[in-house]
């Protein structure tokens, strides 16, 4: 068999390749001491024999309980992605082992992989929208000296199911164009554009982008952002997100409302009960020092802000364009 990873959101370790078996072992790789959550390769079964894939260290990713694992996703092409049939996957001996039959091509996901490409088909799609690529990509829609709303999404590249929840925000908005009066939308679908690229899940060389807003001259990509804030008259910053470790979307907001389009709003955690945490559920030490960018757009600019956590338990692509729809159709129309 032979194994593919490396193309535009490719993500996968190559352990071994038995030709004389027909098996290939792989695991997810390695990201500041922590397996990846996001893995994704193309298997060519190019012999007349069932091929073995074994996927290692799907136990020690940042899961509560092996029964959350995400399961692998296939598709054929450009196909939809589909769970795989019961017969066709087992775990043993904590090793995930897939089935491929004889002359089988597919591309293996744990989540629906999303690039730049996939973006620029969707914007293409509407064909009101201009994007500045000056630095990353980023779309202005509304009244050029209005308010400004400022929305973000990918500053962690493996969590691929918010590109979905964007085109609905960006679909909603324009459907709904006459309700935004005075005020103007700046979008910035991808930030992390490099670790889309690479297939990186939630850091790029080491560095987690959500915690470097404190900083200055390290990331092109947040001093941009930073730089089109000062520019602009914000009115209200948000923050597209997805969370492994939950089943349930929610929303933290210095908003009082106790949902937002059907999501749950929830209370923000002091510092020490973020640190205790991520401590034992994450397993892992979190800087209270530094912000994310939710907190460092808030505190110094004193306005509303928001941090969208979509559950990466549930992958329906289609649900999560409709709740990006309904979501900004409801924050246009209050």
């Amino acid at each position: 068999m032979k194994i593919k990873n490396n193309y535009d959101g490719a993500s996968i370790e190559i352990l071994k390749i038995d030709g004389k078996d027909n098996i290939v072992i792989l695991s997810p790789k390695e990201e500041n001491n922590h397996y990846s959550n996001y893995y994704n390769f193309i298997v060519e079964n190019d012999k007349d024999i069932m091929g073995k894939v074994y996927i290692k260290n799907l136990t020690k990713l940042l899961i509560h309980n092996k029964k959350d694992i995400p399961m692998p996703k296939y598709r054929s092409s450009k196909n939809e992605y589909k769970d795989f049939d019961k017969s066709k996957i087992c775990f043993d001996n904590n090793e995930l082992i897939i089935s491929i039959k004889e002359h089988e091509t597919l591309e293996i996901s744990s989540y629906p992989r999303y690039t730049m490409d996939n973006f620029y088909e969707f914007i293409r799609s509407k064909n009101s929208i201009n994007i500045n690529n000056e630095v990353i990509p980023e779309i202005n829609i509304g009244n050029p000296n209005g308010e400004c709303i400022i929305i973000i999404a990918r500053q962690h590249p493996g969590e691929t199911l918010s590109s979905y929840f964007i085109e609905g925000i960006i679909s909603g908005i324009i459907d709904n164009i006459e309700k935004i009066g005075e005020n103007k939308f700046i979008i910035f679908p991808i930030v992390n554009i490099k670790g889309v690229k690479n297939g990186n899940h939630r850091y790029v060389d080491g560095i987690d982008y959500n915690r470097m807003w404190n900083t200055d001259g390290k990331i092109k990509e947040i001093d941009y952002i930073k730089k089109r804030i000062e520019e602009n008259k914000i009115k209200m910053f948000i923050d597209i997100h997805c969370d492994e470790l939950t089943k349930k979307d929610y929303i933290r907001t210095n908003s009082k409302k106790e949902r937002i389009s059907g999501i749950i709003v929830i209370k923000n955690y002091p510092k020490i009960v973020r640190f205790v945490r991520a401590l034992v559920k994450q397993k892992k030490i979190i800087n209270l020092v530094s912000k994310s960018a939710r907190e460092y757009v808030e505190k110094k600019y004193k306005c509303e802000s928001m941090l969208v956590e979509l559950s990466l338990m549930n992958i329906e692509k289609r649900k999560r364009y409709i709740q990006g729809y309904n979501f900004i159709k409801e924050m246009v129309e209050k």
